[in-house]
């Protein structure tokens, strides 16, 4: 949306049917992105296990931008969830959510003394489990949102 555009909006309060259906593209994308980004750095990150640490450990990290972007991009429900908790009107994703994020905190922080000083014994068995852990939550917490991504991928007719 150009800035004048941006100000007539301000102005009027209305939007064009055109510039409606680009944000809905440019939703609808980020959606398509987010999902994508997300599936493929969690299976490349058990897959890159076998290619050696470094490998493993960049493609944790490049995970982590990708979840940033993730929690970023849903900042309203994570408020949401925050302030409300268990009252919260989707309980199971705000707990599944919430072992999603222990999870993947556990497994990163376990995973750099495992990288960057060969740690092994105990904390190379919780950066393992929390890890084998990580995939089947992570494909929980996708389903469900099943309805909530498919809203968002779906495209609505664009009205003038």
């Amino acid at each position: 949306m150009s800035k004048n555009s941006r100000t007539a909006v301000q102005r009027t309060g209305s939007v064009s049917g055109s510039e409606r259906g680009q944000r809905a593209r440019g939703r609808r994308m980020n959606t398509v992105l987010l999902v994508v980004g997300l599936l493929f750095t969690a299976f490349i990150s058990f897959l890159s296990h076998e290619w050696g640490a470094t490998w493993h450990s960049i493609v944790g990290i490049g995970a982590l931008g990708v979840i940033a972007w993730h929690v970023y991009s849903q900042r309203r429900w994570v408020r949401s969830a925050t302030s409300k908790r268990m009252a919260h009107a989707e309980r199971r994703l705000v707990i599944f959510n919430t072992v999603l994020a222990a999870t993947f905190i556990i497994a990163i922080l376990s995973g750099f003394p495992v990288w960057l000083a060969g740690a092994g014994g105990l904390i190379e068995s919780v950066h393992s489990i929390s890890g084998t852990v990580f995939l089947p939550v992570a494909i929980g917490h996708l389903f469900l949102n099943r309805r909530r991504i498919s809203v968002k991928l779906r495209r609505r007719p664009v009205t003038a």
